[in-house]
């Protein structure tokens, strides 16, 4: 019996003809950013606070009582290596997170809705003031409820579908606030986008030196940052004060609204309770403390309009529960180099690592991503800072191998999914797929080999597929209901099957075929956009017609890490609707 080699996976579907061209002026990912933002290159940067800086920072805020806790969470001080990434050049703004709340439908901030609140608000406290009225005719006595904030939350949850809300007149390019932590991470993922991590948003502050702020070691916020020491209540403009740029150029990372990060509020590596000594003024401080970590919280960062100083220094962090909003509350964007990798992920996180039909727990590979994207912006209302852009929509074309292949190189793969199909990756679209016919969505992808089902993997294994006649005995073609998801699906071919990965039902599937692994640098990862004419149709209804071809070409790595299996196929788009701008 001849062993089937490891399988490389390329269409049989119609591809494009010889004279179709790569024709998409495709931009280069590594150096164009997201619309309004910056590059950040990789380096090692200092996290956190040595205990004299924190020592210092106790005299000079001369509240060393209330801070300790907190500053103390700053130690130790520590390198880490950061990867490249770019960096929103602003925190988001009003009209920003309007666009996706109307595009999505999604809750706004509730000071969006001033009129409607008032409005509720009086119609409780008159139907409060009815139910007092009617007990005193009763000789009862009625406690009467008061319109408190815990009120107004509840209403607004509950009511918030029907209220009519605005961005506030001249609040448009002010940060976004009252928005919690899955507000804003559906913000990004919907922008194609995701928050920074701790360290992200300490490169971008102040890179690889050792800044005590954004702009430098000088303990001023005039002209640099909106801390409480301006005495101003009111949010500025993003970029009303240059002169506090970071060093990739962001700038209100000190000051203005604290920012949402997406790394848990936990203990730096080797952290042991401090002790400090010190004076503020004529008093002597002595404090031992233990830092109060909560991995259920959010780090945010950057100070804000309401807080001292000392609060905008870039080692400066503070846990927030997850639910958390307020005036003084906000975020900024940041995005991963490869193009699609952040929506993937948050794809996969959210819904198809979880799909049903899934029967392994290989992760995906986004250091291995195949994908392009692309953003449309429209110009705001009114004079912005340079740098700025109000997105409109995202959209991205992404496969994500799994990270690994926990099968050997050989037979075991083809007749391994023979017993129940193999994760291959994700599928993730924001436009619809002629062929194979998918809507805008994720999907789990898997695949199957040519054959009928076979029993179990031990016997499979007895079985290349080369000679099926010589196993039959081991094979079996179930049921419908045996079959369960499988049912229906062609047997006779390789196939990629696209699942839904709320319930595993199979969306799509794609004929395939196999070619022999190779090692892994030798396998390409590229993506190409081909259109050209083609013959369709047969007899009266033989006419040609102009398609669009996007070919994948992606590699799943074997768990040695030494051999790759090339995954190739190509899908049809519904011509017309690909048009130009996607970054590659």
């Amino acid at each position: 019996m001849t062993a089937l080699p490891s399988i490389a996976l390329a269409t049989l579907l119609l591809a494009p003809g010889p004279n179709a061209g790569d024709d998409t002026p495709f931009v280069d990912a590594s150096k164009t950013p997201p619309p309004g933002m910056l590059m950040v290159k990789p380096g090692r940067i200092k996290m956190g606070s040595t205990p004299k800086e924190v020592t210092d920072v106790l005299e000079m805020s001369k509240s060393h009582h209330g801070p300790v806790r907190l500053f103390d969470g700053e130690t130790p001080q520590h390198s880490v290596t950061v990867g490249a990434f770019a960096i929103g050049k602003f925190e988001v703004t009003n009209e920003q997170y309007e666009a996706y709340a109307r595009a999505t439908k999604a809750k706004p901030p509730e000071h969006w809705a001033v009129e409607a609140i008032n409005g509720a608000r009086a119609a409780f406290l008159e139907a409060e003031g009815l139910k007092a009225k009617t007990a005193r005719e009763a000789g009862e006595r009625y406690s009467r409820k008061t319109w408190t904030e815990q009120v107004k939350e509840k209403w607004w949850s509950e009511n918030w579908q029907d209220a009519e809300w605005n961005v506030p007149a001249g609040e448009e390019s002010k940060p976004v606030n009252f928005v919690d932590y899955e507000d804003v991470s559906n913000y990004c993922r919907w922008a194609g986008l995701r928050l920074p991590t701790e360290s992200e948003w300490t490169a971008a502050a102040r890179g690889t030196s050792k800044s005590i702020f954004p702009w430098g070691d000088e303990w001023e916020a005039t002209g640099r940052a909106h801390t409480e020491e301006l005495h101003q209540r009111e949010l500025k403009p993003v970029g009303s004060l240059p002169e506090g740029a970071g060093a990739s150029g962001a700038l209100d990372m000190g000051g203005s609204v604290f920012e949402w990060t997406s790394s848990p509020y936990n203990a730096f590596p080797k952290y042991k309770a401090g002790r400090y000594k010190g004076k503020v003024g004529k008093d002597k401080f002595d404090l031992a403390v233990n830092s109060d970590f909560r991995s259920s919280q959010k780090v945010i960062k950057g100070g804000c309009y309401g807080t001292p100083l000392f609060s905008a220094r870039v080692a400066f962090r503070q846990g927030t529960r997850t639910d958390q909003t307020a005036d003084m509350l906000g975020f900024r964007a940041a995005s991963s180099i490869v193009p699609g990798a952040d929506l993937a992920a948050a794809e996969w996180k959210e819904s198809v690592k979880r799909c049903p039909v899934r029967r392994d727990e290989a992760d995906i590979d986004v250091l291995n991503i195949t994908g392009i994207d692309r953003w449309r912006t429209k110009a705001p209302a009114g004079k912005r800072p340079e740098g700025y852009a109000l997105v409109e929509d995202y959209d991205a074309l992404v496969f994500v191998p799994r990270g690994n292949l926990d099968l050997k190189p050989g037979s075991e793969l083809n007749s391994s999914s023979r017993v129940w199909p193999v994760t291959l990756g994700e599928f993730v679209t924001t436009m619809p797929i002629a062929e194979p016919a998918l809507e805008p969505g994720a999907y789990l992808v898997m695949y199957r080999g040519k054959g009928r089902f076979l029993k179990d993997k031990q016997e499979g294994k007895a079985n290349d597929g080369e000679n099926e006649g010589e196993a039959e005995e081991q094979e079996t073609q179930p049921a419908d209901d045996e079959a369960g998801p499988w049912a229906g699906i062609d047997t006779k071919s390789n196939i990629l099957i696209f699942c839904r990965p709320d319930t595993g039902e199979v969306a799509a599937t794609l004929e395939v075929e196999v070619k022999k692994d190779n090692r892994f640098k030798d396998v390409p990862s590229n993506l190409t956009f081909e259109s050209g004419e083609r013959i369709v149709g047969t007899g009266v209804d033989r006419r040609k017609e102009t398609q669009d071809w996007l070919s994948f070409e992606a590699r799943l790595p074997f768990a040695n890490g030494k051999r790759a299996v090339p995954v190739l196929f190509s899908m049809r788009l519904p011509t017309g609707t690909f048009g130009t701008g996607w970054r590659r």
